[in-house]
C-alpha cells in the first residue's frame, strides 16, 4: 500500500510528513511540478517492494531536507525528467537512489551510508552528482551502466565494497568524474567497463595517484577497467576540498518509537 498516490496532477507540494512500515510511502505517476520537503521514511519497502518515495513518467520533480532509514529502495525514478534531489540522508538501505530511463538529474549536497548499493543510474542522461558524502556502503557507492553525461563532482566516495564492490562502476557509459575524494574502498575506486570516462583532478588517497594493478597495490585506491578508456592524469595530490555535509541527523528514533 503507499500512504500518497498521486496520478495525473500538477503543482502539489508535500511536506512535514512522516511514513513508517510501508509498501511504498509515495508513489506518483504521470505528474509534474511535485514537491517533497522535510518528510522522514523510515522502514518502508516491506514485501520487497520499491519503498521510501516512487516517480513513474512525471517531471519537474524536487526532494529535499529529507531523510531515509531501512527503506529497501528509498527513492525510485523510472522515466522521469528534470528531477532534483538535495539535502537529503540515506542510510540501511538496499538501494539509496535508483534512476532508470530518466533524463536531466541534480543530486546534490546529500548523504548515502551503510546500505548495499548507494547510488544505481540505468540507461539515464545528463546526470549530475555533486557535493554528496558516499559511504560504508556494502557493495558499490555510485554504478552507473548505459548512461550518458555522467557527472560526479566534488563528493567523498570512501569505505565502500567492503561485501565485494568498491566506490564507483561504470559500464556502457560517458562519464566525467573530477575534484572528488575516493578512497579507501575495498576493491576498487573506479571500475569501467565498454565505456569513456574523464576521471582527472580526483585525489585517490595517495599523492602518487590511483593504483592501476590489483596484485600491487602500492597507490591510492585502485582504478582500471575492461574495454575502456579511462584517464586519471593529472591526479590531485592532496583531498579536494568539499562542502561539509552534515552526518545524518534522523528525526525518527526507533528505540522509543516516536519522531522528534
Amino acid at each position: 500500500e503507499s500512504q500518497i498516490f498521486l496520478i495525473n496532477c500538477r503543482n502539489v507540494e508535500i511536506k512535514n510528513k512522516n511514513f513508517s512500515n510501508l509498501s511504498v510511502g509515495i508513489e506518483i505517476a504521470y505528474s509534474e511540478n511535485i514537491s517533497i520537503s522535510n518528510c522522514n521514511f523510515y522502514s518502508c519497502g516491506k514485501f520487497e517492494t520499491f519503498g521510501g518515495i516512487l516517480f513513474i513518467n512525471s517531471s519537474s520533480i524536487s526532494i529535499s531536507n529529507s531523510n531515509f532509514e531501512k527503506c529497501d529502495c528509498s527513492i525510485s525514478i523510472f522515466a522521469t525528467h528534470n528531477f532534483i534531489i538535495k539535502n537529503c540522508s540515506f542510510a540501511k538501505f538496499e538501494v539509496g537512489l535508483l534512476a532508470e530511463l530518466s533524463r536531466r538529474g541534480i543530486i546534490s549536497n546529500s548523504i548515502f551510508h551503510d546500505g548495499e548499493f548507494g547510488i544505481e543510474i540505468y540507461s539515464c542522461t545528463n546526470i549530475k552528482i555533486r557535493y554528496c558524502n558516499i559511504y560504508n556502503n556494502g557493495f558499490v557507492g555510485v554504478m552507473a551502466i548505459a548512461t550518458i553525461g555522467l557527472l560526479i563532482n566534488k563528493c567523498n566516495v570512501y569505505n565502500n565494497g567492503y561485501e565485494g564492490g568498491g566506490g564507483i562502476g561504470i559500464g556502457q557509459s560517458f562519464a566525467e568524474i573530477h575534484f572528488n575524494n575516493i578512497f579507501n574502498n575495498a576493491y576498487y575506486g573506479l571500475y569501467a567497463d565498454y565505456s569513456i570516462v574523464n576521471a582527472i583532478y580526483n585525489y585517490w588517497g595517495s599523492f602518487l595517484g590511483p593504483s592501476r594493478n590489483r596484485s600491487l597495490h602500492m597507490r591510492g585506491d585502485i582504478a582500471y577497467g575492461f574495454m575502456a578508456i579511462i584517464i586519471t592524469f593529472p591526479w590531485k595530490f592532496l583531498p579536494v576540498f568539499t562542502v561539509d555535509v552534515t552526518k545524518a541527523n534522523y528525526l525518527y528514533h526507533p528505540l522509543n518509537n516516536k519522531w522528534s
